[in-house]
């Protein structure tokens, strides 16, 4: 489907990453609590359950970091917890930390019969940290952190993006403010060799923002590559089509 994002899964699923030095930060995020709402303005939907069984959502702003989150920490520039079928793990040889959808090894168990969920159950492991070294022990040639999520292994998958420049009929002239990926989930993208995308008067940002001056009755078709973690091959990717008329209404039917 257009706008809609593919990817394959990260080579070198027991690899277990080295967690070395480096640093990053992220944008300021706006947080509002929100009721019956369905999209907020520059910002991705994030939401959760409380302690009541309520469910909020908050207007993420805060770029990269709402990828894959549920809920943002208190000065909501960075993720508190992730949402369901992620985990919380750094990207090997930085400090960055982002919510990658993960699976473990199937099957996968310790010597003594203890599995990823026991690990994590037990404090083993968290966040996906590499557990202490008397509790990574290798069983049948795999540690804890190559086989569990929450030791910072398992199999990681990219995650999903749309492109909402792709749902928009432009008409010729119309200025486009900048447009991001929903959700951002990579601080580089590349488009593919020959895309046309500035013949249609339009220009993209590192972090795949669409933005510029639609020139004339043009349409441009691409491929977008998401680097989500490059050192572990996590690569998303998602189409981005570009029509201009010379009239619209906006959305397409």
């Amino acid at each position: 489907a257009r706008g809609g994002a593919r990817g394959r899964r990260s080579r070198g699923a027991l690899w277990a990453p080295a967690l070395l030095g480096g640093s990053s930060s992220l944008p300021e995020c706006d947080r509002h609590k929100l009721s019956g709402k369905t999209s907020c303005d520059g910002g991705a939907l994030i939401g959760s359950f409380d302690d009541k069984g309520e469910f909020s959502q908050t207007c993420c702003k805060a770029g990269i970091a709402c990828s894959g989150c549920s809920a943002l920490t208190e000065n909501s520039t960075t993720c508190a917890r992730c949402a369901g079928g992620y985990v919380s793990q750094k990207i090997p040889t930085t400090e960055d930390r982002r919510c990658f959808l993960c699976d473990d090894v199937p099957g996968w168990r310790d010597a003594s019969g203890s599995g990823c969920k026991e690990y994590a159950a037990l404090g083993k492991c968290k966040d996906g940290v590499w557990p202490d070294p008397k509790d990574d022990v290798p069983y049948q040639g795999i540690r804890p952190s190559n086989a569990c999520c929450a030791c910072g292994g398992g199999s990681l998958r990219p995650t999903p993006f749309s492109l909402p420049v792709s749902s928009r009929m432009f008409y010729d002239k119309e200025v486009l403010d900048t447009m991001l990926p929903m959700p951002v989930t990579a601080e580089s993208v590349q488009l593919e060799d020959g895309c046309m995308l500035s013949a249609t008067g339009l220009g993209m940002s590192p972090s795949g923002g669409v933005s510029g001056i639609l020139n004339g009755s043009r349409k441009a078709s691409c491929t977008l590559t998401a680097q989500q973690d490059p050192v572990r091959g996590v690569v998303g990717t998602a189409t981005l089509d570009v029509q201009v008329a010379t009239f619209s209404y906006g959305f397409r039917t």
